[in-house]
């Protein structure tokens, strides 16, 4: 490390003035919708301090009002002095329909739930206890769950919840899990994770969450393809939730914008419905114009068995069908066709099944059952923290709201961009295929395509597949707005990123594993080549693993920077960019995980790409991109050779000032470390000038752009992230 960036961390880790430390309680939005009934509702904030503030050993809790709840807490980040750097925290709420609930994070210790999650592990499985529903894992077959009954009654309602597969035409049920274990153990939050096989060519990983008192199962359900044949042909794709013994009796299921569909269930029928795509559904085969809400419920005399689908119509076709005897959840229905899934990709449906007493959950289930409840924290506090990289201060720019109303733009022109699918990976105007309205489809929904029609590479069925990591932008700008929308739309970037643009199996290439797919026709497939240094991010995996805690993230966040680390010593030729981004996604990773593997590799291709290219010999914004990622590179490993490039390239770019917005980062952190105010001032000019594009790549490209200039010149990432340190990493 420089002896600058040494007197900094030292500066900021011991010089701080005593009440920059101090532990301030962080107050909390936690919108609720209209109409909700009071539950044991779980939900969940993720809470970023500063270095300092909360030891290791500090009990911290949630508060509501003047109350402090049941509160869960799990460590995600550590500063270098052993205090807490991000922190998960769940918990169970009353929230009081359509208000504004006052919560608050507090140093005090947590009261025990009044019905606490009980899991208890045995040779024979893993019994869950919620206080409101009990049932079982076994380890002996496969199944979600087994033997599920409300916690007041002897007998069963629901018996082992199966998955099957339809795919190349043979049907394959699930295989019991090869690995079972539990990945949280209450009182407030409950977790449980099984690994097998789905027939010959595909694997499964199941991941169940449970709460305190609460009736419902949320479901993670990911399939990977990792043989066969390059891609499976999936006719079906199903979660079977069988009765013990029937219920007949009313049916609901949601409708987006409109009346829930209700009706009773005729003795012995069964009511099918179904999205084959995003404009029409059908109910009972008559399709109807719109989109299916994705929550399903039987009432009987004395219990109700429901399912909601978070993103059920976006990532069509999907279907479900009720009848007496059980439900069917489709997560890819026939009603779609035959789906093709490429080796190597994978997909995650993210469901919850609730078993409770009838009427008990209330009339807001709907995609708010669907949607985790997840409260936010004050932008400012994120910024201030210093625990997000790149994350912007509110209060000091007027960037977020352009961010706001950009992002806002991107999902409209997302939702009404027309493309083609022709069923393969090169298509022409003259094969265009069938007409698509909108980024939506199991595999698509979270990424974004190019415009137009007829070009054979960004035109036609040709994705993003989240160049300059979209994933990224809408996280920071959720962390910039508090916007849940925003959270959401992010949620579903990074997780389309980490399932199907993510290299999970090559067979015939075992070297590309864990790297990710530049953009591409139908994401995954390798027609137009393989894999890209170019293309590849990891920050907007690792935001998305702190905002959420999906430890998944940072698994295939890991995953990328292993190959990197691995491509590194054998790269001896490339564009500028080509020695950058590697360095950007490898420096992120080794801020989060402190494995020095990550930042020996990025100081390789910064020192590469440095002989390869020196400052400005051409105008060339991809220039901008290495320069940057050696910003980076610095920042942690220091370096005067690294230093002098840069000092050289900032004052080359402001003597030639190139338009491109790419140029300028480097020139803002240049700047900062050499006290050069013109050098400071000519990125101020130039990000002041930045225009935030409406469609996927330049939204991404000029976001990405805009958050990072503007962190640079508020200094929010002045927090001493050379000296980060993690919890040990999942």
């Amino acid at each position: 490390m420089s002896p600058l960036l040494t007197l900094l961390a030292l500066f900021l880790l011991v010089g701080m003035p005593r009440d920059a430390l101090a532990w301030q309680d962080v107050p909390l939005r936690l919108d609720v919708p209209s109409g909700l009934v009071r539950h044991d509702w779980p939900f969940a904030v993720n809470v970023p301090f500063a270095p300092g503030v909360l030891g290791a050993g500090q009990s911290v809790a949630l508060r509501r009002g003047a109350t402090v709840v049941p509160t869960q807490s799990r460590t995600l980040l550590t500063w270098p002095d052993g205090s807490i750097r991000w922190l998960a925290l769940d918990s169970v709420a009353a929230p009081s329909g359509g208000a504004v609930e006052p919560w608050t994070v507090v140093q005090a210790s947590s009261p025990p739930p009044a019905r606490p999650v009980r899991i208890v592990e045995s040779p024979t499985g893993i019994a869950v206890d919620t206080g409101a529903i009990v049932f079982e894992v076994p380890r002996d077959r496969f199944a979600i769950a087994a033997a599920v009954r409300m916690r007041e009654s002897r007998d069963p309602l629901i018996g082992a919840v199966s998955t099957s597969i339809v795919a190349d035409g043979v049907v394959h049920a699930a295989s019991p899990p090869q690995s079972l274990r539990v990945t949280a153990a209450g009182p407030v939050r409950g977790a449980v994770e099984m690994r097998g096989a789905l027939g010959p060519d595909l694997e499964y990983t199941v991941r169940l969450e449970v709460y305190a008192g609460s009736p419902f199962i949320r479901v993670l359900h990911t399939i990977t393809k990792t043989g066969g044949r390059t891609e499976t042909e999936i006719e079906r794709l199903a979660i079977d939730v069988p009765f013990v013994s029937a219920i007949e009796g009313r049916y609901a299921a949601g409708v987006t914008r409109g009346k829930p569909i209700r009706g009773d269930l005729a003795e012995g029928t069964t009511l099918s419905f179904a999205q084959p795509d995003n404009l029409a559904y059908t109910v009972a085969g008559e399709q109807r114009k719109g989109q299916l809400a994705g929550w399903f419920e039987l009432s009987g005399k004395k219990a109700a068995v429901g399912l909601a689908s978070r993103w059920f119509w976006q990532e069509y076709p999907k279907g479900v069908s009720l009848g007496p005897t059980g439900i069917a959840f489709d997560l890819w229905s026939p009603a779609g066709g035959v789906g093709l899934l490429g080796m190597g990709a994978a997909k995650t449906h993210e469901a919850v099944l609730w078993l409770a007493p009838r009427g008990d959950i209330g009339e807001a289930r709907g995609e708010f059952v669907a949607t985790p409840l997840r409260a936010s924290v004050p932008p400012a506090h994120i910024a201030r923290s210093g625990a997000l990289r790149n994350a912007i201060d509110p209060d000091a720019t007027s960037l977020d709201e352009g961010l706001s109303r950009a992002a806002k733009r991107y999902a409209e022109r997302n939702a009404r961009d027309v493309w083609h699918d022709c069923g393969r990976a090169l298509c022409d105007a003259a094969d265009a295929g069938v007409a698509r309205t909108g980024a939506f489809g199991m595999l698509n929904w979270g990424d974004w395509n190019f415009p137009g029609a007829g070009d054979r590479v960004k035109g036609t069925d040709a994705w993003g597949n989240l160049e300059y990591d979209t994933a990224q932008v809408l996280a920071l700008t959720y962390a910039a707005t508090g916007d849940p929308a925003v959270l959401d739309a992010a949620e579903a970037a990074a997780r389309h990123f980490m399932d199907v643009d993510t290299i999970h199996a090559a067979p015939s290439r075992p070297e590309w594993v864990g790297m990710n797919h530049p953009k591409n026709p139908r994401h995954f497939s390798f027609e137009l080549g393989g894999v890209d240094l170019g293309h590849t991010w990891t920050e907007g995996l690792l935001s998305y693993y702190l905002l959420t805690g999906d430890e998944r993230g940072l698994v295939v966040a890991r995953g990328i920077a292993d190959y990197l680390a691995r491509r590194q010593a054998n790269t001896q030729r490339g564009n500028p960019r080509q020695w950058g981004w590697p360095q950007i996604a490898l420096v992120a990773v080794f801020d989060v995980t402190r494995d020095k593997r990550y930042l020996d590799a990025a100081r390789g291709y910064a020192m590469a790409g440095m002989k390869a290219h020196p400052p400005l010999r051409k105008v060339d914004w991809k220039q901008g991109i290495l320069a940057d990622a050696l910003a980076y590179t610095h920042e942690h490993a220091g370096g005067a050779e690294i230093e002098a490039w840069l000092r050289e390239y900032a004052t080359k770019v402001v003597a030639t000032r190139p338009r491109d917005p790419r140029f300028y980062p480097a020139v803002a952190y240049a700047g900062r470390i050499s006290s050069k105010p013109e050098w400071i001032e000519a990125a101020r000019r130039r990000v002041a000038r930045l225009e935030l594009g409406n469609w996927g790549k330049p939204f991404t490209n000029q976001g990405r752009l805009g958050l990072r200039i503007h962190s640079l010149l508020q200094g929010a990432t002045k927090a001493a992230p050379s000296a980060v340190t993690t919890s040990p990493p999942p």
